[in-house]
């Protein structure tokens, strides 16, 4: 959730993939997957929040605008199920196919020029989306991926964040009072008790985030 800038009583909700639940087999399942990661825009009224509008995520107008999707991308190795498949399959599970869009929103950003960074805990990434959900830009520790072709990449994130424990990857985000930086929090890294730490980013241009603090004896992500 975010503050829209300069409307008071005006705020920004955030979806994740998509409706899922834990699957008997330990993986995640998926049972809509069509569904497209989206940003609302809420007014409150009388104490309750109205939804206004909704932008839904797309990629770079320059390669079609292709629609996001909930489902799991090539960089990760988190499985996961589809239902209506599992289901026809008498029970033994049947993956998503993957997609180069794929995205597990989380944290969100808006900024006073109408353009919002979100971040992701698939891969995880940090993508920069204008004011129509079209992607200009996307951070990720991934520089070899073959999804990196399907994005505007403008920078890397540490390699270390590829290790992260699926399921917990960039949970929160917010940015420095000018807009030129971001802060997000991480999940965990390696087995239980591992850290949790912030990191800063410089979104100003060639974005080559600085690890700020040190691990933490603490456990975030999703529990």
């Amino acid at each position: 959730m975010a503050a829209v800038p300069g409307r008071a009583g005006y705020f920004y909700g955030l979806t994740d993939r998509g409706p899922n639940a834990d699957a008997p087999d330990g993986n995640k399942s998926e049972m809509l997957l069509d569904f497209q990661p989206q940003i609302g825009k809420f007014k409150l009224v009388d104490g309750r929040a109205e939804l206004v509008s909704k932008v839904l995520l797309k990629g770079p107008r320059s390669l079609g605008g292709v629609k996001y999707s909930g489902r799991p991308p090539h960089d990760t190795s988190e499985v996961i199920d589809d239902v209506d498949a599992t289901n026809a399959n008498g029970g033994t599970p049947v993956p998503v196919a993957r997609d180069a869009y794929g995205y597990d929103s989380e944290g969100l950003v808006a900024l006073r020029d109408g353009t919002f960074w979100v971040s992701d805990e698939y891969g995880p990434y940090v993508t920069h989306f204008d004011a129509d959900g079209y992607e200009i830009g996307r951070l990720t520790p991934y520089r070899n991926s073959v999804d990196n072709a399907a994005h505007k990449i403008v920078g890397y994130l540490p390699a270390e964040l590829a290790n992260r424990v699926k399921n917990k990857g960039m949970e929160g985000l917010t940015v420095t009072p000018d807009g030129s930086g971001s802060w997000e929090r991480e999940g965990g890294f390696g087995g239980a008790g591992a850290d949790c730490r912030d990191r800063s980013a410089d979104l100003s241009g060639e974005a080559v985030p600085v690890p700020v603090g040190q691990p933490g004896d603490y456990w975030c992500g999703d529990q």
